[in-house]
């Protein structure tokens, strides 16, 4: 791996803590004493809004005056900031919408139903999705410095992609798709950002085709995951990953899952690793 000189660059992440812990537990070697107190920290994650900082310390392990220094290495003023900000990242893990349950699963069918859904979408997700659009993707993500990944769903392949692109210094922001949202788009972002659209085919995902003029307006780089080929504004994006919609909620995030995965294998493999 070459993490020599950008193993900590994924604290430019500091808003998104889960990330930021991410990072630090994938990238710091073995012998480190902060990768082992990562790793505990993310398995007491949902507890440690509660938690003293005596009693986490406990749990990694580790005396409080090394609790203390960990939160700072990794850009936190306080432990108490660091408390803070991990109860609002915490929040972003929670589905932004509400998935429909079909009437027709039973506990019968349900195993049969969604194998062959999801055997059917993957067939077609294989076919569509094209490897020479994905890398020319992957080469705009490396070139850009800021990254907006804007997405209803929060998944652990959704912050695998954030913890590649945080470690090689890319500041990466998670953002739930929202009108507000494109106000301030259209405020300006910051030179060299991308903004990376999941869109899913529902309309919380189709409102923000509407931010996609304004940001080429400002040079923003677009890159579209979409379900559809053709969408509002489609012809201004810059690459198209095109996946095919699900053929039930859960296919249709797993096949949205297995875009994101290789796009981070691609990133790896061509930035990362040796």
């Amino acid at each position: 791996m070459k993490t020599e000189g950008i193993s900590k660059n994924y604290n430019r992440n500091a808003e998104n803590v889960v990330a930021v812990l991410v990072g630090c537990y994938t990238f710091l070697g073995e012998s480190d004493i902060n990768k082992r107190i990562a790793q505990m920290t993310l398995k007491n994650v949902s507890r440690i809004p509660e938690m003293s900082v005596e009693e986490i310390a406990r749990e990694c392990g580790v005396s409080v005056s090394s609790y203390l220094r960990f939160c700072k290495e990794i850009g936190y003023r306080s432990f108490t900031d660091f408390k803070l900000r991990l109860s609002s990242s915490l929040k972003k893990y929670l589905y932004m919408g509400s998935t429909p349950i079909a009437e027709y699963f039973t506990p019968d069918n349900f195993f049969d139903l969604y194998k062959e859904f999801v055997y059917r979408d993957f067939e077609k997700l294989e076919k569509l999705m094209d490897p020479e659009v994905c890398r020319q993707a992957v080469e705009s993500l490396d070139q850009a410095e800021n990254i907006y990944m804007v997405d209803l769903f929060y998944s652990t392949i959704r912050f695998a992609l954030q913890g590649d692109l945080a470690v090689t210094g890319k500041c990466v922001t998670m953002e739930a798709p929202s009108d507000a949202l494109i106000e301030r788009f259209k405020a300006g972002l910051p030179e060299k950002s991308l903004v990376l659209l999941f869109l899913d085919g529902t309309y919380r995902t189709e409102n923000m085709c509407l931010a996609i003029p304004e940001l080429k307006k400002m040079n923003v780089h677009v890159t579209a995951i979409s379900c559809n080929k053709h969408f509002k504004h489609w012809e201004e994006c810059d690459e198209i990953i095109h996946t095919g919609p699900g053929s039930s909620p859960i296919s249709s995030m797993m096949i949205h899952d297995l875009a994101i995965h290789y796009l981070s294998i691609l990133y790896r493999h061509f930035h990362i690793s040796k």
